[in-house]
């Protein structure tokens, strides 16, 4: 990493936590539970010198937003290198640990626009772009696979070439959508990565889905079974006919039992539930598989270039209805190039909260300043 220790004294003057909720209607059935809202935290912190680092993290019900404010208030005057999350520990997803997290992500962000760079030249990148795998999978209300299946393979004209699929395994109906969808759009043409939401009741019950699917070209089957089920998982992936990746809002800890159990085949790891891109640095190194990153793609799209190996973009279609972020957050130099995403060129991250785009949507706005 490269970052300029002249800056990590820098002072932290002001501190903003906004909470906010966004209605899912009609809600979002997936995994055979009903979601009717996405919560979101947002962390701004401002250094003597006027930057405002930036970064969010989506809540699923935790009381980060508490947890985010407390934090707020207590780095009030302290310098920048204690932003950073401390390398070396294991890192996880309570609330704190998670509105720490986010507070690391912050950290980079100033660290970049301080220096006057992007935040992927401060990580060491490696590479010049990295796929986009488009989260488009979701069935909308009274949508058959025929109109889901033209809807997904339609992202092919907008440059897309990777979507993800959110499965159901109490049917055939994912076995049918893959059908109608590979009789539109081959697997050369679009790739595609199915979601099980940790929905697998056993090892069976996923082994013979995969197997069902496996003509269809799927490139993952993710999240079969809870992160902690690491021997299950092997065992998964040992049977199944298709790679298995896991890892979504796992810990350190977590993920790295997945490695040592030779679980996966792909490793999904989110910076908010690792300590930030600190400590998402160190489950890159001991790795030894490739990485594909959660959500987020503002921030991930930073670390993604980092990775030696390619690791899709995760990101949303632009005005979805169950993800809100683009609603809130604008995202510098995020255009889309063969599929993929080039080095964005804006100092930090690249994302800016837009608070004045909101009406009815913030639940609650605390801030605090240095005497």
């Amino acid at each position: 990493m490269h970052l300029d220790e002249g800056i990590l004294d820098l002072r932290v003057t002001r501190t903003r936590v906004d909470q906010l909720r966004f209605d899912i209607d009609p809600p979002l059935h997936l995994a055979g539970r009903s979601i009717g809202s996405r919560e979101y935290v947002v962390l701004e912190v401002t250094l003597e010198t006027g930057a405002t680092g930036t970064a969010y993290v989506l809540t699923r019900g935790q009381p980060i937003g508490a947890a985010a404010s407390a934090l707020a208030h207590q780095v009030l005057d302290s310098t920048l290198g204690q932003l950073f999350s401390p390398r070396g520990q294991l890192l996880g997803r309570s609330p704190d640990q998670r509105a720490r997290a986010v507070l690391d992500n912050c950290a980079w962000d100033l660290a970049g626009l301080v220096q006057g760079v992007p935040t992927w030249r401060l990580l060491g990148a490696s590479r010049t772009s990295q796929p986009v795998l488009l989260v488009a999978g979701y069935r909308r209300h009274g949508e058959s696979d025929g109109l889901m299946a033209r809807r997904l393979a339609g992202w092919r004209e907008k440059g897309y070439r990777s979507v993800k699929i959110a499965a159901d395994l109490r049917s055939d109906a994912t076995t049918r959508l893959l059908a109608a969808i590979r009789e539109i759009a081959t697997a050369d043409e679009l790739e595609l990565v199915v979601d099980l939401g940790f929905a697998g009741r056993d090892v069976s019950q996923v082994v013979d889905a995969a197997r069902a699917w496996e003509p269809y070209g799927i490139a993952w089957v993710e999240d079969p079974l809870p992160v902690g089920a690491a021997t299950d998982i092997a065992e998964m992936r040992a049977a199944a006919a298709l790679p298995i990746a896991a890892g979504d809002e796992a810990s350190q800890g977590e993920l790295f039992g997945l490695l040592d159990a030779d679980a996966v085949d792909v490793l999904r790891a989110d910076s908010t539930t690792v300590g930030g891109l600190t400590g998402l640095s160190d489950v890159v190194t001991r790795a030894t598989v490739p990485v594909a990153l959660h959500v987020y793609p503002e921030i991930h799209r930073h670390a993604a270039l980092v990775m030696n190996g390619v690791s899709p973009i995760e990101t949303f279609p632009p005005d979805d209805p169950f993800d809100f972020v683009d609603r809130f957050v604008q995202c510098e130099d995020s255009a889309l190039v063969d599929g993929g995403f080039l080095p964005p060129t804006t100092p930090g991250l690249g994302l800016r909260y837009r608070p004045e785009s909101l009406s009815d949507n913030v639940v609650e706005s605390t801030t605090f300043a240095a005497d």
